[in-house]
Parts: structure tokens; C-alpha cells; sequence
């Protein structure tokens, strides 16, 4: 009886030993966090799919399941063929055409570690080659978006964490807008003064940098809002000269390559729909195209064809809708987003 109570407290002392090296262990590196290493990996397979459509409309790059949890596919849209892009041990999350052949991607490094920083890099469709853009420890590189053929905009977020005695609690900084140049690697953050321009989602940015399509949350509701600013989006700090609203109940807005239209989500809570509506910029005049009961987001405007993706969590789709004869096409089926081909063609 003694000895199985000496044995029983052995037990106790042990375990709460172990919960007193925990952050410790977690600071020096020691993996004692691997028991939960499921659990971060879990978070990250949670996040939407991702894809982008090349400025041709010929071919789209798509996030689908693979190693590390999300790899990139490439889908021919004349051929409907798709062949795997990477293979990593990384999480492949958002990805955007910088031109007709090469894309930027914010990859999680090592996505079963609490810890882990999320960098972008640059990838030639051609031949799978692949170009490490950001390599600063311990951020959350993403949201990119394209200025030019060479310059990026994108969110950076500082990991921070506090060591608790059950390991560690991780949370991040606020996020801020860089400038990227991938032909030298230097990065510049966008300077503002007297808005914030993380407070809304960035849908698009005009050519000429000095006027933003954004989404804002106004009360249970989005709003799309056009803002005009000072100065190009660079190094020189930037204010908002004014800000117009366009639609309420939008979202989501893609730009048309001739810059005189938009494309946009406007939700209806109450039917419990969506609709995909295009609005000239000159006129404010919007057209219904497509009315669905599904939930739609990821819009993309390419000549006359509209791209959207359809449905929440994993039951996703990607379609495509001609804008002028309204005729509608699948492209991607939720199976092929959580199965595409995992053999990487030649």
C-alpha cells in the first residue's frame, strides 16, 4: 500500500515538473509542444482555399490539398487539365499572378509549429522555380497584392506570444502595409496620416496607386467604398483625400482591366442570398448578373469573364461567368479542390 502511494505521488511530482519546464523547454526550442502540433496544423487547413487568375484568363493557380497541407495546382482553363505547381512541406496560403508566368505566395514555414512565420515567395509557373522574397523570423507575410510586373503590396503581422505554464499563447501585432521589390528584395511600410488603411479589406488599387477599392464593416453589414489618396501608394506618406461610397451590402469588388468598371457580392441577409452585380464608375448605374443561395467571394474580372468562388469551408467551387451572354461554367469542383493530382507533370 505505501509502495503504491510513494508510486502515485512519483507520478504527481513528475508531471507537474514537466508542466514547470514547459516554457522553458518552449523558449529554448524543445519540442514539448509537438503534442499539440495537430491542433496548429488543424488552424491553418481551416483557412478558405485560395486562387488567382493569370491577366490572359488562360490559366488559374489554385491552392488544392498536398503536403504540408496545401500545395499549388495550376488548371488550364481551355483544357480544364490540371498538374501539380509545388510540393513543399509549407502551407501554401494566398497566391496572386505578378504576370502571365510567374506568381507570389505567403507560405507557412513549418505550419505544425505555434511559432512559425508565413514568408512569401516567387514562383515561375513554366518550370516550378521557386524564389524565397521575404525572410524576416517570426511574422505573418501575406494578403499580397500586385502594384506592377515587380512591386507587391502585402500585410505584415509580428508573431507575439506569452509563456504560459501549459506552454505557449500566441498572438500577433497589428497589421501593416509594405511595398515589396522583388528585383532587390527591399521592403518599405506604407506610411499614413490620417487614416488607417488596415481598417478596411483592400479589394483592388487603380494603376495609377491613388485610389484603393476597399470593403468596410459598417455595423453587421459590408460597405464598398472607393478612396482616393494624396499621393501614390510608396515611400512618401500617404492621407486620404476623400472617401465615396459605392454600394452598401458590398463587397469583394474586382476591378475591370480598363479600370472603368467593377464587379462586386452584395448580400442579402434576409433572403439568404447573394448577388453578383457590375456597376459602371462613371455612371454609379449597376447591373444584376447572377443571383445564388450559396455564399460567394474571391471575385476576379478578366475581359468579359467573371470568376468567383462559391460555398464556405471545404465545399468550395470555382466558376466563371461571361459577363455579356451570362453563360456559367464550373471549373473547379469541391473534390478537386480537396483531391487534385498529386503526381507533378512534366
Amino acid at each position: 500500500m505505501l509502495r503504491s502511494s510513494l508510486g502515485i505521488l512519483a507520478m504527481v511530482v513528475v508531471f507537474l515538473s514537466l508542466l514547470l519546464l514547459l516554457p522553458l523547454a518552449s523558449r529554448f526550442g524543445i519540442t514539448f509542444y509537438l503534442w499539440r502540433s495537430s491542433h496548429y496544423l488543424k488552424g491553418w487547413t481551416s483557412l478558405p482555399y485560395t486562387y488567382d487568375v493569370s491577366p490572359t484568363g488562360d490559366t488559374i493557380v489554385f491552392t488544392g490539398d498536398g503536403a504540408g497541407g496545401r500545395d499549388l495546382y495550376l488548371l488550364e482553363t481551355s483544357s480544364r487539365q490540371i498538374r501539380r505547381l509545388t510540393q513543399s512541406d509549407g502551407f501554401e496560403h494566398e497566391v496572386r499572378f505578378l504576370s502571365e508566368h510567374m506568381v507570389v505566395v505567403s507560405i507557412a514555414e513549418v505550419p505544425e509549429h505555434p511559432l512559425t512565420s508565413k514568408h512569401l515567395y516567387l514562383v515561375d509557373i513554366r518550370n516550378g522555380a521557386i524564389r524565397k522574397l521575404t525572410d524576416e523570423n517570426r511574422t505573418y507575410d501575406g494578403d499580397p497584392i500586385p502594384l506592377s510586373s515587380h512591386e507587391i503590396l502585402f500585410q505584415r503581422t509580428k508573431i507575439e506570444y506569452t509563456m504560459k505554464p501549459w506552454g505557449l499563447e500566441v498572438d500577433g501585432s497589428d497589421p501593416h502595409w509594405y511595398v515589396l521589390d522583388i528585383r532587390n528584395g527591399a521592403s518599405q511600410q506604407v506610411a499614413t496620416q490620417d487614416f488607417y488603411l488596415e481598417d478596411g479589406f483592400v479589394n483592388a488599387i487603380f494603376q495609377d496607386r491613388q485610389r484603393i477599392l476597399e470593403t468596410s464593416i459598417i455595423g453587421n453589414r459590408h460597405d464598398l467604398f472607393l478612396r482616393y489618396l494624396s499621393v501614390p501608394i510608396g515611400n512618401l506618406p500617404i492621407r486620404s483625400k476623400r472617401s465615396l461610397r459605392l454600394a452598401r451590402n458590398g463587397r469583394d469588388a474586382a476591378l475591370s482591366p480598363d479600370e472603368q468598371s467593377i464587379c462586386y457580392v452584395s448580400d442579402n441577409p434576409t433572403k439568404g442570398q447573394c448577388s453578383l452585380l457590375r456597376m459602371d464608375l462613371k455612371s454609379r448605374q449597376t447591373t444584376q448578373l447572377l443571383s445564388r443561395d450559396q455564399f460567394l467571394t474571391s471575385l476576379r474580372l478578366r475581359g468579359q469573364w467573371l470568376f468567383f468562388v462559391e460555398g464556405k469551408g471545404d465545399q468550395v467551387s470555382l466558376w466563371r461567368l461571361h459577363t455579356q451572354s451570362k453563360k456559367l461554367e464550373q471549373l473547379l469542383s469541391p473534390a478537386q479542390f480537396a483531391n487534385p493530382p498529386r503526381e507533378k507533370r512534366s
